[in-house]
């Protein structure tokens, strides 16, 4: 999670570099593996960011616009429609960017714990394929530490293995620096 602009993307887009190069990320090593991209991002707008980040036309990223998938499908059937794409494409890596655009939850509904578990659980049919999944969340505008600043409620992060949280320190030093937080 992180606050709105301050570089999820662009670090996603770093992550994805190192995935599909096998370069280290953060200094730990990184496997080669298919991704799975469901941005809710529109097609120009995506595309400018992965022409900028050196990731455009690879065949080992796949990209799904929310656009792309009906919406009338209930978010389970959506999940059953990204992990058909997954396994046809061989993707081992699904990032939905982010959770609650794509779950289609109204930000009345953000905060109930029911809400976000119902969510959460349609996730695990990904996992269960033996997929690793990767859910982008905004920061709520009061912040916090790592595991309660996302927008919603905390059952969204009580049904992830690891969170991480990016924070722009909004220093005099680099314009492009981040601190990262992690638990888990």
């Amino acid at each position: 999670s992180a606050k709105i602009k301050a570089g999820k993307t662009t670090f996603l887009g770093y992550l994805l570099r190192g995935v599909v190069e096998e370069i280290d990320v953060i200094e730990q090593p990184t496997k080669p593996a298919k991704i799975l991209y469901c941005t809710e991002e529109g097609k120009r707008t995506f595309n400018a960011f992965l022409q900028r980040t050196g990731l455009i036309d690879r065949e080992d990223i796949e990209i799904l616009f929310l656009g792309d998938v009906p919406r009338e499908l209930p978010w389970t059937g959506v999940v059953t429609e990204v992990v058909k794409h997954a396994i046809a494409v061989h993707a081992t890596v699904v990032i939905f960017d982010t959770l609650t655009r794509w779950a289609r939850i109204p930000a009345d509904k953000e905060n109930d714990p029911g809400t976000a578990a119902q969510a959460m659980e349609p996730l695990e049919i990904l996992r269960n394929a033996g997929m690793a999944v990767l859910a982008v969340f905004h920061d709520r505008k009061s912040g916090g530490e790592v595991g309660e600043s996302q927008r919603g409620s905390s059952a969204f992060g009580g049904a992830a293995d690891i969170l991480l949280q990016l924070v722009n320190p909004f220093t005099n030093g680099h314009p492009n620096r981040r601190i990262l937080h992690q638990l888990g």
